[in-house]
């Protein structure tokens, strides 16, 4: 049985509905969404990694939405790696990260909602893993895995913690109580989760990921993988 654990309310108004995908459109296993801004020298390494694991249209979406870079040229780099294969969207303004993540979320299609920004990568069999994860843990909302962390020069300097409260079905955030141990490139989403629970909280300039996957864990239930995936 999952543990239950208390949903604390901090009068959250910010929070943005996420739209239900409309009965008409097809709907892949997958959306990988991926939000860039001025980090167009690492885009490349994100897409290959992506596209070297693709399942094909009917199971995945993959779109770049960029949120109106002006230092570097994203569009140049989904339209060399991508050959179609990648949609680009460009905001006509900067939104700001957790805004460009909500629009990332409203624009996804897919069951499963993976964010990836555009200077991470998932290493090999990344999505048939989660899948796997998910399909076996239908209660759960999110999958989570160590990721490595790689330095600006891509060398590996040591992996993100494991969550052992997490190494089974679990609703228990403690371990989230005094930081955060998980990577976003590491975490995948059902879509139906923030339909019911809406976006990235709007308030917050760098934890709004933090404040996410503790909302994930307490309303919905979720898996860790003590692998690094990504």
């Amino acid at each position: 049985m999952l543990y239950r654990a208390p949903a604390p309310d901090f009068g959250r108004t910010t929070t943005p509905r996420i739209a239900e995908v409309p009965p008409e459109t097809a709907r892949p296993l997958w959306s990988v969404m991926i939000p860039t801004y001025n980090c167009a020298n690492y885009l490349a390494p994100a897409l290959e990694s992506i596209l070297a694991q693709d399942p094909g249209r009917e199971q995945m979406h993959i779109e770049v939405v960029d949120d109106s870079s002006f230092l570097d040229d994203p569009a140049a780099i989904v339209n060399q790696l991508g050959q179609g294969r990648v949609l680009f969207h460009k905001n006509h303004h900067n939104l700001g990260m957790f805004h460009n993540f909500n629009a990332c979320l409203n624009r996804s299609r897919g069951h499963l909602i993976h964010i990836l920004n555009g200077d991470d990568y998932v290493g090999p069999d990344f999505y048939r893993k989660m899948a796997d994860t998910f399909q076996q843990s239908p209660e759960c909302e999110a999958v989570f895995s160590r990721s490595f962390i790689v330095n600006s020069q891509g060398q590996i300097t040591g992996t993100s913690n494991f969550c052992h409260s997490l190494a089974v079905a679990a609703n228990d955030p403690r371990e989230f109580l005094m930081g955060n141990p998980l990577r976003t490139p590491g975490v995948a989403v059902r879509r139906s989760f923030y339909e019911r629970h809406g976006g990235f909280d709007t308030r917050f300039s760098h934890i709004g990921d933090w404040d996410m996957w503790v909302r994930a864990v307490v309303h919905g239930g979720a898996r860790m993988l003590d692998e690094p995936l990504a």
